[in-house]
Protein backbone atom coordinates (compact mmCIF):
# COMPACT_ATOMS: atom_id res chain seq x y z
CA UNK A 1 0.00 0.00 0.00
CA UNK A 2 2.76 2.48 0.45
CA UNK A 3 4.71 1.89 -2.38
CA UNK A 4 0.86 2.78 -4.12
CA UNK A 5 0.98 6.06 -1.94
CA UNK A 6 4.64 7.36 -2.85
CA UNK A 7 3.69 6.54 -6.63
CA UNK A 8 0.07 8.45 -6.33
CA UNK A 9 2.15 11.31 -4.65
CA UNK A 10 4.46 11.80 -7.20
CA UNK A 11 2.51 11.44 -10.10
CA UNK A 12 -0.11 14.01 -8.15
CA UNK A 13 3.15 16.31 -8.35
CA UNK A 14 3.89 16.00 -11.70
CA UNK A 15 0.10 16.50 -13.20
CA UNK A 16 -1.52 17.96 -10.10
CA UNK A 17 -4.60 15.15 -9.71
CA UNK A 18 -4.67 11.69 -9.39
CA UNK A 19 -2.51 9.13 -11.65
CA UNK A 20 -4.21 7.72 -14.53
CA UNK A 21 -5.09 4.16 -13.47
CA UNK A 22 -8.22 5.50 -14.97
CA UNK A 23 -8.40 5.62 -19.02
CA UNK A 24 -7.83 8.75 -20.23
CA UNK A 25 -10.69 9.77 -22.41
CA UNK A 26 -8.65 12.89 -24.20
CA UNK A 27 -12.21 14.91 -24.49
CA UNK A 28 -12.66 18.52 -24.19
CA UNK A 29 -14.50 19.87 -21.30
CA UNK A 30 -18.28 19.23 -21.35
CA UNK A 31 -20.02 22.49 -21.34
CA UNK A 32 -23.35 22.56 -19.63
CA UNK A 33 -24.65 25.67 -21.16
CA UNK A 34 -24.94 27.44 -24.62
CA UNK A 35 -22.08 30.02 -25.42
CA UNK A 36 -21.90 32.68 -23.50
CA UNK A 37 -20.78 36.06 -24.87
CA UNK A 38 -19.61 37.58 -21.92
CA UNK A 39 -18.01 36.59 -18.52
CA UNK A 40 -14.69 35.40 -18.40
CA UNK A 41 -12.49 33.81 -20.85
CA UNK A 42 -10.26 30.60 -19.24
CA UNK A 43 -7.41 29.92 -21.65
CA UNK A 44 -3.81 28.78 -21.06
CA UNK A 45 -1.40 31.76 -22.35
CA UNK A 46 1.92 30.40 -22.67
CA UNK A 47 5.10 31.39 -24.27
CA UNK A 48 8.20 29.66 -26.56
CA UNK A 49 11.08 29.38 -24.13
CA UNK A 50 8.95 29.95 -20.69
CA UNK A 51 10.71 27.90 -17.86
CA UNK A 52 7.68 27.68 -15.37
CA UNK A 53 8.52 25.95 -11.65
CA UNK A 54 5.66 25.13 -9.34
CA UNK A 55 6.68 24.39 -5.65
CA UNK A 56 4.41 20.61 -4.80
CA UNK A 57 3.69 18.55 -1.82
CA UNK A 58 1.67 15.99 -1.05
CA UNK A 59 1.41 14.26 2.50
CA UNK A 60 -0.90 11.26 2.72
CA UNK A 61 -1.77 9.47 5.36
CA UNK A 62 -3.15 5.07 5.49
CA UNK A 63 -4.44 3.27 8.11
CA UNK A 64 -5.86 -0.22 7.28
CA UNK A 65 -7.42 -2.38 10.12
CA UNK A 66 -7.78 -6.35 9.06
CA UNK A 67 -8.63 -9.41 11.32
CA UNK A 68 -8.20 -6.75 14.19
CA UNK A 69 -4.74 -5.71 13.04
CA UNK A 70 -4.09 -2.13 12.18
CA UNK A 71 -1.54 -1.05 9.46
CA UNK A 72 -0.11 2.81 9.04
CA UNK A 73 1.56 4.11 6.23
CA UNK A 74 2.92 7.44 6.08
CA UNK A 75 4.04 9.21 3.11
CA UNK A 76 5.43 12.81 2.07
CA UNK A 77 6.79 13.83 -1.62
CA UNK A 78 8.05 17.23 -1.91
CA UNK A 79 8.87 18.09 -6.05
CA UNK A 80 9.87 21.09 -7.73
CA UNK A 81 7.62 20.08 -10.89
CA UNK A 82 8.94 21.85 -14.15
CA UNK A 83 7.00 23.09 -17.48
CA UNK A 84 9.62 23.68 -20.10
CA UNK A 85 7.68 25.78 -23.28
CA UNK A 86 9.42 24.07 -26.48
CA UNK A 87 7.12 25.82 -28.52
CA UNK A 88 3.20 27.57 -29.54
CA UNK A 89 2.22 26.90 -32.81
CA UNK A 90 -0.18 29.14 -35.31
CA UNK A 91 -3.10 27.14 -33.86
CA UNK A 92 -2.60 28.17 -30.03
CA UNK A 93 -1.28 24.70 -29.07
CA UNK A 94 2.03 24.74 -26.91
CA UNK A 95 3.95 21.86 -26.65
CA UNK A 96 5.47 20.93 -23.18
CA UNK A 97 8.20 19.18 -21.50
CA UNK A 98 7.24 17.92 -18.26
CA UNK A 99 10.29 17.44 -15.78
CA UNK A 100 11.00 17.47 -11.88
CA UNK A 101 14.39 19.82 -10.62
CA UNK A 102 14.20 18.72 -6.96
CA UNK A 103 12.88 16.06 -5.18
CA UNK A 104 12.17 15.15 -1.29
CA UNK A 105 10.76 11.87 -0.18
CA UNK A 106 9.82 10.25 3.50
CA UNK A 107 8.10 7.63 4.50
CA UNK A 108 7.10 4.95 7.45
CA UNK A 109 5.46 2.08 7.38
CA UNK A 110 3.64 1.04 10.77
CA UNK A 111 6.33 1.51 13.67
CA UNK A 112 9.16 1.21 11.34
CA UNK A 113 12.11 4.02 10.88
CA UNK A 114 11.87 6.89 8.70
CA UNK A 115 13.33 6.39 5.58
CA UNK A 116 13.97 9.79 3.98
CA UNK A 117 15.50 10.94 0.82
CA UNK A 118 16.31 14.73 -0.33
CA UNK A 119 17.75 15.00 -4.16
CA UNK A 120 19.95 17.78 -2.96
CA UNK A 121 21.77 16.65 -0.61
CA UNK A 122 22.22 12.63 -0.59
CA UNK A 123 23.87 11.24 -3.47
CA UNK A 124 22.54 7.70 -3.18
CA UNK A 125 18.63 7.50 -2.48
CA UNK A 126 17.60 4.75 -0.25
CA UNK A 127 17.00 1.21 -2.01
CA UNK A 128 13.35 1.94 -2.09
CA UNK A 129 13.34 5.27 -3.89
CA UNK A 130 15.99 4.44 -6.81
CA UNK A 131 13.69 4.66 -9.26
CA UNK A 132 11.85 7.70 -8.43
CA UNK A 133 15.15 9.74 -7.65
CA UNK A 134 15.88 8.66 -11.28
CA UNK A 135 13.39 10.73 -12.33
CA UNK A 136 14.94 14.25 -10.77
CA UNK A 137 16.67 16.28 -13.56
CA UNK A 138 15.49 14.65 -16.71
CA UNK A 139 13.27 15.10 -19.30
CA UNK A 140 10.26 12.78 -18.23
CA UNK A 141 7.30 13.71 -20.61
CA UNK A 142 6.54 15.63 -23.98
CA UNK A 143 3.04 16.93 -24.35
CA UNK A 144 0.79 18.73 -26.58
CA UNK A 145 -1.93 20.72 -25.24
CA UNK A 146 -4.90 23.17 -26.55
CA UNK A 147 -5.45 26.50 -24.66
CA UNK A 148 -8.27 24.70 -22.95
CA UNK A 149 -5.98 22.28 -21.33
CA UNK A 150 -6.55 19.17 -23.87
CA UNK A 151 -4.32 16.95 -24.18
CA UNK A 152 -3.49 16.16 -28.49
CA UNK A 153 0.17 15.04 -28.22
CA UNK A 154 1.03 13.30 -25.24
CA UNK A 155 4.93 11.27 -25.24
CA UNK A 156 7.28 9.65 -22.48
CA UNK A 157 10.57 10.20 -23.12
CA UNK A 158 11.87 8.98 -19.71
CA UNK A 159 11.93 5.14 -19.90
CA UNK A 160 10.57 4.23 -16.87
CA UNK A 161 7.94 7.26 -16.69
CA UNK A 162 4.59 5.56 -16.04
CA UNK A 163 2.53 8.94 -15.68
CA UNK A 164 -0.98 9.92 -16.48
CA UNK A 165 -1.32 12.31 -18.74
CA UNK A 166 -4.77 12.79 -18.56
CA UNK A 167 -5.20 16.17 -16.37
CA UNK A 168 -1.29 17.18 -17.18
CA UNK A 169 -2.93 20.99 -17.40
CA UNK A 170 -6.22 21.74 -15.45
CA UNK A 171 -8.96 21.45 -18.04
CA UNK A 172 -10.46 24.85 -19.13
CA UNK A 173 -13.92 25.17 -20.42
CA UNK A 174 -14.92 26.57 -23.96
CA UNK A 175 -15.79 29.81 -24.44
CA UNK A 176 -16.35 32.71 -22.52
CA UNK A 177 -18.38 31.99 -18.79
CA UNK A 178 -19.66 32.88 -15.86
CA UNK A 179 -19.84 32.98 -12.26
CA UNK A 180 -20.97 29.82 -11.23
CA UNK A 181 -20.43 27.98 -14.47
CA UNK A 182 -20.01 24.19 -14.23
CA UNK A 183 -17.82 22.30 -16.61
CA UNK A 184 -17.14 18.22 -16.66
CA UNK A 185 -13.76 15.96 -17.39
CA UNK A 186 -14.97 12.15 -17.64
CA UNK A 187 -12.71 9.05 -16.86
CA UNK A 188 -13.14 5.60 -16.52
CA UNK A 189 -11.71 3.60 -13.78
CA UNK A 190 -11.04 -0.37 -14.66
CA UNK A 191 -11.72 -1.86 -10.84
CA UNK A 192 -11.50 -5.47 -9.59
CA UNK A 193 -14.52 -7.36 -8.04
CA UNK A 194 -14.84 -9.88 -5.22
CA UNK A 195 -14.95 -12.61 -7.85
CA UNK A 196 -11.51 -11.44 -9.99
CA UNK A 197 -13.53 -9.86 -12.78
CA UNK A 198 -12.47 -6.20 -13.69
CA UNK A 199 -15.37 -3.73 -13.90
CA UNK A 200 -15.62 0.10 -15.42
CA UNK A 201 -16.50 2.89 -13.27
CA UNK A 202 -17.33 5.89 -14.33
CA UNK A 203 -15.82 8.89 -13.23
CA UNK A 204 -15.86 12.88 -13.81
CA UNK A 205 -14.46 16.01 -12.09
CA UNK A 206 -16.41 18.37 -11.68
CA UNK A 207 -15.19 22.07 -12.04
CA UNK A 208 -17.00 25.23 -11.21
CA UNK A 209 -15.93 28.98 -11.82
CA UNK A 210 -16.72 30.25 -8.19
CA UNK A 211 -15.27 33.72 -7.99
CA UNK A 212 -12.70 36.22 -9.55
CA UNK A 213 -10.89 38.73 -8.14
CA UNK A 214 -8.29 40.75 -9.75
CA UNK A 215 -7.64 38.59 -12.62
CA UNK A 216 -7.64 35.80 -10.39
CA UNK A 217 -10.06 32.98 -11.43
CA UNK A 218 -10.72 30.46 -7.98
CA UNK A 219 -12.09 27.28 -9.41
CA UNK A 220 -13.57 24.43 -7.33
CA UNK A 221 -13.08 20.66 -8.11
CA UNK A 222 -14.59 17.72 -7.25
CA UNK A 223 -14.99 13.96 -8.31
CA UNK A 224 -17.84 12.73 -9.03
CA UNK A 225 -19.12 8.63 -8.92
CA UNK A 226 -21.20 8.23 -12.00
CA UNK A 227 -21.60 4.35 -11.57
CA UNK A 228 -24.14 3.42 -9.09
CA UNK A 229 -23.82 0.47 -6.50
CA UNK A 230 -19.61 0.27 -6.09
CA UNK A 231 -19.28 -2.41 -3.39
CA UNK A 232 -16.73 -1.60 0.04
CA UNK A 233 -14.29 -3.45 -2.16
CA UNK A 234 -14.16 -0.99 -5.32
CA UNK A 235 -14.63 1.95 -3.19
CA UNK A 236 -11.23 1.13 -1.23
CA UNK A 237 -9.75 1.38 -4.50
CA UNK A 238 -11.57 4.36 -5.54
CA UNK A 239 -9.87 5.88 -2.74
CA UNK A 240 -6.83 8.00 -3.95
CA UNK A 241 -9.23 9.56 -7.03
CA UNK A 242 -11.68 11.29 -4.78
CA UNK A 243 -10.12 14.88 -5.10
CA UNK A 244 -11.95 17.68 -3.48
CA UNK A 245 -10.19 20.86 -3.29
CA UNK A 246 -9.19 24.59 -5.31
CA UNK A 247 -7.54 25.61 -7.91
CA UNK A 248 -6.26 29.10 -8.24
CA UNK A 249 -5.84 30.07 -12.33
CA UNK A 250 -4.16 33.15 -13.23
CA UNK A 251 -6.69 34.87 -16.35
CA UNK A 252 -4.12 37.28 -17.50
CA UNK A 253 -0.91 35.12 -17.71
CA UNK A 254 -2.97 32.13 -18.34
CA UNK A 255 -1.73 29.46 -15.68
CA UNK A 256 -2.32 27.66 -12.58
CA UNK A 257 -0.61 29.57 -9.38
CA UNK A 258 -1.59 27.64 -7.05
CA UNK A 259 -3.47 24.68 -5.90
CA UNK A 260 -4.86 22.84 -2.92
CA UNK A 261 -6.46 19.70 -2.40
CA UNK A 262 -7.45 17.18 -0.18
CA UNK A 263 -8.88 13.74 0.76
CA UNK A 264 -10.70 12.49 3.29
CA UNK A 265 -12.40 8.79 3.10
CA UNK A 266 -13.11 6.13 4.83
CA UNK A 267 -14.26 2.52 3.70
CA UNK A 268 -15.68 -0.52 5.74
CA UNK A 269 -16.15 -3.90 4.67
CA UNK A 270 -13.87 -4.13 1.73
CA UNK A 271 -11.98 -7.07 2.68
CA UNK A 272 -13.72 -8.63 5.40
CA UNK A 273 -16.90 -7.34 7.22
CA UNK A 274 -14.77 -5.75 9.80
CA UNK A 275 -12.08 -4.52 7.94
CA UNK A 276 -11.75 -0.75 7.63
CA UNK A 277 -9.58 1.93 5.70
CA UNK A 278 -8.73 5.17 6.71
CA UNK A 279 -6.86 7.74 4.26
CA UNK A 280 -6.19 11.23 4.45
CA UNK A 281 -4.13 13.35 2.24
CA UNK A 282 -3.38 16.93 1.26
CA UNK A 283 -1.52 18.36 -2.05
CA UNK A 284 -0.37 22.05 -2.23
CA UNK A 285 0.88 23.48 -5.39
CA UNK A 286 2.49 27.17 -5.51
CA UNK A 287 3.31 28.71 -8.68
CA UNK A 288 7.03 30.10 -8.24
CA UNK A 289 8.11 33.92 -9.60
CA UNK A 290 10.97 33.90 -12.63
CA UNK A 291 12.49 36.14 -10.01
CA UNK A 292 12.45 33.53 -7.62
CA UNK A 293 15.77 32.11 -6.37
CA UNK A 294 15.08 28.56 -7.12
CA UNK A 295 18.76 26.95 -5.95
CA UNK A 296 17.86 29.10 -2.32
CA UNK A 297 14.08 27.70 -2.60
CA UNK A 298 15.41 24.32 -3.04
CA UNK A 299 17.97 23.69 -1.05
CA UNK A 300 16.40 25.36 2.30
CA UNK A 301 16.26 23.46 5.26
CA UNK A 302 12.77 21.23 4.81
CA UNK A 303 9.91 21.81 7.52
CA UNK A 304 10.23 19.26 10.14
CA UNK A 305 7.33 16.39 9.45
CA UNK A 306 5.44 15.18 12.24
CA UNK A 307 4.80 11.66 12.52
CA UNK A 308 2.49 10.36 14.49
CA UNK A 309 2.70 7.45 17.10
CA UNK A 310 0.35 4.33 16.39
CA UNK A 311 -1.23 5.06 19.98
CA UNK A 312 -2.69 8.28 18.47
CA UNK A 313 -4.61 6.84 15.27
CA UNK A 314 -5.14 8.45 12.08
CA UNK A 315 -4.88 11.78 10.57
CA UNK A 316 -8.39 13.22 11.48
CA UNK A 317 -9.82 15.96 9.53
CA UNK A 318 -9.97 19.33 11.04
Amino acid sequence: MLRDILTVGLMILLVGSTPCWCQDLNAEAEVTDEPITSGYALVYRLKAGELIRWRTRHQATTMTRINKVENFDRAVTETTKVWRVKEVREDGSMVLEQSIDQLELSQSVGGGEEIRYNSQADEQPPIRFESIAGSVGVPLALVTISPSGKVLEKEAIYKQSQMGLDDVAVPLPQGRVEIGHTWYSPSEFAASVEDGRQVIIKLRKSYTLDAVKQDIATIHVETEILTPGDSPRVKSQLIQEMTSGTIKFDLQAGRVVSKKMEWDEEVVGFSTAQSYMDFHARFTEDLLAQSDDLEAEVTAKPEKILIRGREEGPILRK
